[in-house]
C-alpha cells in the first residue's frame, strides 16, 4: 500500500529537498522551538471512490505542505523544490500554491496543496 508515509520518505530522500530542511518534516504542526526551515503536511480531505462491486482499491488524499522560514525566498525555493521532487512521485497530482505568514508576522511561509492517489492492498 502506498501511504503518506512513502510521500514523507520520497521528500526527505530528495536531495535538493534534505539539503534545505533536513529531517524537518511534520505531520499536522513542527515541534516547538523546532529550527526553521521546516515542512509540515496534514490531509485537508480524502475520498475512497467505489464502484458497484466495492471499494476501487485507491484512496484520494488532498494533502497540503507547509512551509516556514525566516526568509521569504527560501520558503520560495523550498515549495520549487517540494514540486520538482514530487513530479517523480507517482500519484502525485499538484494542485496549487500560496503564500502564508505566520500569526505573529514572524515568518514567511508557502502552501502547497497536492492529490495523491494512493493504492491499497
Amino acid at each position: 500500500m502506498t501511504t503518506l508515509e512513502d510521500v514523507r520518505d520520497h521528500l526527505l530522500l530528495d536531495a535538493t529537498v534534505a539539503g534545505f530542511i533536513g529531517t524537518r518534516l511534520f505531520a499536522l504542526k513542527r515541534p516547538q522551538g523546532s529550527i526553521l526551515p521546516v515542512v509540515t503536511y496534514q490531509v485537508i480531505s480524502g475520498q475512497r471512490p467505489q464502484t458497484w462491486t466495492g471499494p476501487a482499491g485507491m484512496q484520494r488524499q488532498h494533502v497540503q505542505f507547509s512551509i516556514w522560514s525566516t526568509e521569504y525566498g527560501q520558503a520560495y525555493q523550498i515549495g520549487q523544490a517540494i514540486i520538482l521532487s514530487l513530479d517523480s512521485f507517482e500519484g502525485a497530482l499538484f494542485e496549487n500554491q500560496r503564500d502564508l505568514m505566520d500569526d505573529d508576522n514572524v515568518f514567511f511561509g508557502r502552501a502547497i496543496d497536492y492529490f495523491f492517489w494512493l493504492k491499497e492492498e
